[in-house]
């Protein structure tokens, strides 16, 4: 059978099975070193099938963008919301206001002054974006209207803690009739709104040239 194994090995898999279709013409050992080898072949097939499915089970399956209505996404992200994410957009009004702090006390030296309202005009957008990335990694649910709400929340807590602040050390008073604070919250939730359309459009850019997204 080994003489036989070795000169038919390299035989396709039609000439191996006509070698049993017309076993008449062979010997035994050529009949067996042909069977053999067509069951090495079958082994190989069933293998290499069992190495496709381990190799499609081990890719990552991409989920399928569904369209949610707003509503929705703002249930889910309302539903799914944690301690955790509410300290995310603490940490993020504490840094902007004590960054705010450290502008205005330097504001009178000559070499500072030049670059700080550049600089405080970069903060903000700068802080929204690290609320985006933060809001990214916690949320699994990335959804565009959940992402304003953070986006709103967060200028909330900005607001607040700089009027608060302002109040405690500076003694300024706010005083809002009902309109004007209807007028005002109107006001954030434009902004929050602009804010995650100008990320978004800057995201599809950025996956149009590949490229790492907010």
């Amino acid at each position: 059978m080994n003489s036989f194994y070795s000169r038919f090995r390299n035989k396709t898999k039609k000439e191996l099975q006509a070698i049993l279709e017309n076993q008449a013409d062979y010997t035994q050992e050529a009949i067996e070193a042909a069977k053999h080898l067509l069951k090495l072949e079958q082994f190989r097939i069933v293998e290499e099938q069992q190495e496709k499915l381990a190799e499609q089970n081990r890719r990552p399956k991409k989920r399928r963008k569904s369209k949610v209505s707003a509503e929705t996404q703002i249930r889910i992200y309302l539903k799914g919301y944690t301690r955790g994410q509410f300290f995310t957009l603490l940490s993020l009004t504490l840094f902007y206001c004590s960054m705010l702090e450290v502008f205005y006390l330097y504001s009178n030296e000559r070499s500072f002054g030049t670059v700080l309202y550049p600089t405080l005009i970069i903060l903000i957008p700068v802080v929204f974006i690290l609320n985006h990335v933060f809001f990214r990694i916690e949320i699994k649910e990335n959804t565009y209207w959940g992402r304003v709400v953070s986006s709103f929340f967060l200028l909330s807590l900005m607001i607040v803690f700089r009027m608060t602040f302002q109040t405690i050390i500076h003694g300024d008073r706010f005083e809002f009739d009902f309109m004007a604070l209807i007028g005002v919250i109107l006001a954030m939730v434009l902004m929050s709104i602009v804010f995650e359309l100008l990320v978004s459009l800057i995201n599809e850019l950025l996956k149009a040239f590949k490229c790492p997204q907010l």
